[in-house]
């Protein structure tokens, strides 16, 4: 930095000097005046007057567009300075961040201090200095400071932005600028985007047209993003997301050449976080042209979409955006996950990871009472009736191993939810269902509780035993089946008693008899003697419960091994 007080009153004379160059509206519509006047010879200056007044002492140009990099949550101040009354429009455009901005007014008495700003730019704390405040917005979108009259002296804007670092571009317009030498098309009164159809996987929106289309030589063409992340509110904010915004940069004409106004430009540099671009294909981007309705059709089903459209100047590339839309597609038709039981039905259940609970609903007409026939045919599973709804009064609740019948006596009319929760993830399981108000139409093979084969005592010789198991009430169908193995084997915890004829323990076994038993009582047991068996063999014999055609229930097998031949 500079420290010599010599040096630093020349400095502050000479910047006294830019900037009542600054201030002068012929600063921005004038360029330097070229040797041909003088010699009659071209000659070609290298200075930007729009570049030199706005950087070196950020005093806004007047009629064109200046663009300044912004730190995250650090305050800038610029200024312009109106001579005479005169109405004033200033327009600020963010982009890649949302800015808090103010406009204080200060006449021209007081504002003495305003010639004593430093060279280079100036990180200034948020606190207001004295004068009116004039406006103040917070957004992301284009905002308009409009006054039809305004009083000679200095306007100071203070910006800040709040997401992230982001450029934004000024656009200062007094009195002796025309309407029709606006580089910003127009837009319509309504400037809302209208969502005329939507649908799961497209919709279709639609906008008015810029007031300053012509129906020959048309400047004017319209452009269309759509994303499901973010609201692309201005069309630079739209660039500086699609290609990302870059590192600022000093212009050839910035300040005066001074070495540490390069280490001011280096410090600043680093300081900045420039926002990266989007993900391919988080944004989509289309230009089409003078239409005014647009069908996106890449959408997906029950999503929110935020959509912009920009009316672009082909001559000048200015735009102006309309007001963002935005739209939700139309969720997918949801097939109803609660089926509807049929009266005596069996119902197969297989649980998966994905999927650990079925619901099923009952319509019960009258009072009466309610049978279920349940089987878990590996593990547990918990049985919960409701009545009214799923979480509605709790009728019965129960957890079931095997298979298992269940009477609920005396049920009002009304519509009755089943449930059938697994809470093991760890392996797939199966499990059958059936409800009837008729106790003969639940025909579904019962187990005992005690439901293995046993070999019946004494009876063993070398080629030949009894064995037995206990049956339950109903009518029942018996198979016994046998094979021999060469060791004993243990019996697999979580067999599935459900699984299919492919995949039973007896598919490679003998059958040796099947009998139908009619009448029964309560753990009344049977038994069968098995003959012509080999001496000292191991064998394995199963019995299988049947009803009906397929359904079939295992007991647990017996393994044992006749006596040696004498």
């Amino acid at each position: 930095m500079i420290r010599d007080f010599n040096c630093k009153k020349y400095i502050i004379t000479v910047v006294k000097l830019v900037i009542i160059i600054g201030m002068s509206d012929r600063i921005a519509a004038r360029n330097l005046p070229s040797k041909q006047a003088q010699t009659g010879q071209e000659f070609y200056t290298d200075i930007n007057t729009v570049d030199f007044t706005y950087d070196t002492n950020k005093v806004l140009p007047e009629g064109s567009e200046v663009k300044a990099y912004l730190l995250v949550n650090e305050t800038i101040k610029v200024l312009f300075l109106i001579e005479e009354d005169s109405p004033v429009s200033l327009k600020i455009t963010p982009c890649a961040s949302a800015v808090e901005s103010s406009v204080l007014y200060k006449s021209i008495s007081d504002s003495k201090d305003y010639e004593d700003d430093p060279l280079f730019e100036e990180q200034v704390k948020p606190t207001n200095p004295a004068g009116i405040q004039l406006d103040s917005y917070v957004g992301s979108e284009a905002h308009t400071f409009q006054r039809s009259v305004n009083s000679t002296g200095v306007y100071t804007v203070f910006l800040r932005p709040i997401e992230s670092d982001t450029y934004v571009k000024f656009f200062l317009r007094l009195k002796k600028f025309a309407r029709d030498s606006t580089f910003y098309p127009s837009l319509p009164r309504n400037s809302a985007i209208r969502a005329d159809s939507i649908r799961r996987k497209s919709f279709t929106v639609s906008w008015n047209r810029s007031q300053d289309e012509t129906p020959y030589g048309n400047i004017i063409t319209y452009c269309v993003s759509v994303s499901a992340k973010k609201s692309s509110d201005t069309y630079c904010s739209l660039m500086s997301y699609m290609f990302g915004d870059k590192l600022p940069v000093a212009s050839k004409s910035r300040g005066f050449f001074f070495p540490w106004e390069d280490e001011v430009l280096k410090i600043f540099q680093s300081k900045a976080r420039p926002v990266k671009k989007v993900k391919p294909r988080e944004i989509h981007y289309t230009c089409v042209d003078t239409n005014t309705k647009y069908i996106y059709t890449q959408a997906r089903p029950g999503k929110t979409y935020f959509v912009n459209v920009y009316a672009i100047n082909k001559r000048t590339n200015m735009s102006s955006a309309y007001k963002k839309l935005e739209v939700k597609t139309k969720k997918r038709k949801q097939r109803d996950r609660i089926r509807k039981l049929r009266d005596g039905k069996l119902q197969e259940l297989e649980f998966k990871k994905s999927k650990l609970r079925f619901d099923f609903k009952y319509d019960l007409k009258n009072t009466s009472d309610l049978f279920l026939a349940v089987h878990s045919c590996t593990g547990k599973v918990t049985l919960k009736v409701t009545r009214g709804s799923i979480r509605g009064e709790s009728v019965f609740v129960k957890k079931v191993k095997r298979s298992t019948n269940f009477t609920l006596e005396n049920l009002k009319a009304g519509t009755y939810f089943i449930d059938i929760v697994s809470r093991k993830r760890d392996a797939p399981k199966t499990a059958r269902l059936v409800v009837s108000r008729k106790q003969s139409k639940l025909r579904y093979p019962i187990l005992p509780q005690k439901s293995e084969v046993f070999l019946v005592d004494n009876s063993t010789t070398s080629n030949s035993l009894t064995i037995g198991w206990r049956v339950t009430k109903s009518r029942r169908k018996f198979c016994i089946y046998q094979k021999e193995i060469s060791v004993r084997r243990k019996r697999r915890r979580n067999y599935n008693q459900c699984s299919n004829k492919n995949q039973s323990p007896v598919i490679d076994s003998k059958k040796v008899k099947c009998m139908k038993i009619r009448h029964q009582t309560p753990n009344m047991v049977l038994n069968h003697q098995i003959r012509n068996l080999k001496s000292n063999t191991l064998y394995q014999f199963d019995v299988v419960i049947q009803l009906g055609k397929g359904y079939s229930l295992l007991y647990n097998s017996l393994q044992t091994a006749t006596k040696q031949h004498l």
